[in-house]
């Protein structure tokens, strides 16, 4: 076996075993295509359990703006397809749950330096913020100065954490 199918083997392996420890329902799924990956985010909307939280775990090949590859080459957009269905507004059943997104995909090619115990791109790249992520059709995020919403109610996109392996334009070394 490859080296790379190993520690694909040995990632789902310690996952399995950290849900295990948490008491956490878990499911794995491997080799979707982006019509089987779009599939199964859009079925998580018809869950009836309530959870504490949520987290999908996603590791792929990836490319510059947030975008993994599916088994069948094809682009996801991490905002779009997988994280924007479970926003409150669009998956209720989540509303006021902690969502979480954990990306292990290069987010270009750049690689990472260690250079005097601090973290640079090669060359004297900077990172620029895309703040279109943080929109999606047409409205924004609120923002923490405005006032909550009535109780009981959610925020329509809100609760949501981002984890990637990497700084936007560079690989991922796993």
């Amino acid at each position: 076996l490859g080296d790379v199918y190993k520690r694909q083997v040995h990632d789902v392996s310690n996952v399995t075993k950290m849900a295990a420890m948490l008491d956490c329902d878990f499911e794995h799924k491997a080799d979707l295509t982006k019509t089987a990956t779009i599939s199964y985010i859009q079925g998580l909307k018809t869950q009836t359990k309530r959870y504490a939280y949520v987290m999908v775990i996603l590791s792929s090949h990836g490319l510059q703006s947030d975008i993994i590859i599916s088994s069948d080459c094809e682009e996801i957009r991490l905002y779009d397809d997988i994280i924007s269905p479970l926003n409150n507004k669009e998956c209720p059943i989540f509303g006021g749950v902690p969502k979480i997104f954990v990306s292990n995909a290069c987010r270009g090619n750049e690689k990472l330096l260690l250079r005097k115990g601090t973290l640079g791109y090669d060359g004297e790249k900077q990172a620029e913020q895309d703040s279109s992520e943080y929109k999606t059709d047409g409205e924004e995020i609120f923002s923490m100065g405005e006032p909550a919403p009535a109780s009981g109610l959610h925020w329509p996109v809100g609760d949501v954490y981002k984890i990637f392996s990497t700084t936007p334009e560079c690989v991922s070394l796993r």
